[in-house]
């Protein structure tokens, strides 16, 4: 399965982790097929949900609540 076929949460997790992992926003868009729009929407979900910030450098990072989710749903 293509990670653009990712569905509800395992999507969301799929980008958080890329974040936890230091992918930038256009390593995120290549995984999935390009298609930058569906990634602006898991990023502005994760945002929203204060699992990740941007720092003053316009640089992302995971919030306490983000690891501890991503935690949760890696079944960690």
């Amino acid at each position: 399965m293509s990670v653009s076929k990712l569905s509800g949460l395992k999507a969301a997790n799929y980008v958080l982790n890329c974040v936890i992992r230091g992918e930038s926003k256009d390593e995120i868009v290549k995984q999935f097929e390009g298609d930058e729009q569906l990634v602006d929407i898991w990023m502005s979900f994760i945002k929203h949900n204060h699992w990740i910030e941007q720092n003053e450098f316009q640089e992302w990072f995971v919030t306490e609540k983000g690891k501890s989710w991503a935690s949760k749903l890696d079944g960690n």
